[in-house]
């Protein structure tokens, strides 16, 4: 079985139905992280965090300081893309203030993909992206709907500000601007899985 988790960074309600399939000899294979409970579970999964040192090294070289960053907080990815960025920050002696850190959770998301619901981008472009250059974005998606916004306020990417992401998704393609969107090459991961699971 591969299992893509949800909501990774928070305990799950389901550990006990893991523990049958385990009792029962499935194998079960995780998808991009596994849950912390889980500490001895297999996983394949990007290296998030060196993700974000990537990004947010890529932005200090291209002389921007002042980054923002907005990050799933209730899912593993987001932790650790949002650990990597604090940490080339700090390498480099650059600041990374809380007020430049916009964390969403799934329910915010969903809100996003069923009906359009931009209120938590809109709010963090107008209150605290103002004195930003730069913002790395969870994935793709975020960054899409980002962009709209930012158009709707009259800005321009990257003229005003600059925007990279995750995923190198088809959203990237269509994005109305380029982005810098870091991925692993294509089927990689699920060859990853696939060979993972045959040794399993």
């Amino acid at each position: 079985m591969i299992v893509e988790g949800c909501r990774t960074a928070l305990p799950n309600p389901n550990l006990d139905l893991y523990e049958r399939l385990k009792e029962q000899n499935v194998c079960i294979l995780f998808l991009h992280g596994s849950y912390q409970a889980c500490p001895e579970s297999i996983s394949v999964k990007s290296d998030d965090y060196y993700g974000g040192y990537l990004l947010g090294k890529h932005f200090l070289q291209n002389n921007h300081t002042n980054i923002a960053g907005i990050f799933q907080i209730d899912n593993v990815q987001g932790l650790e893309r949002y650990r990597g960025l604090s940490a080339v920050l700090r390498d480099f002696m650059a600041g990374l203030p809380d007020e430049r850190i916009l964390w969403y959770t799934q329910t915010e998301l969903t809100a996003l993909e069923q009906k359009s619901d931009t209120m938590f981008l809109t709010s963090f472009l107008h209150r605290q992206l103002k004195d930003c250059s730069a913002v790395i974005c969870q994935n793709d998606e975020i960054a899409y709907w980002l962009i709209k916004e930012l158009r709707y306020a009259g800005l321009q990417v990257p003229a005003d500000l600059s925007v990279a992401a995750f995923d190198n998704s088809y959203l990237s393609e269509i994005c109305p601007v380029r982005l810098t969107t870091l991925s692993h090459r294509n089927h990689e991961m699920g060859t990853a899985a696939a060979e993972c699971l045959l040794r399993m």
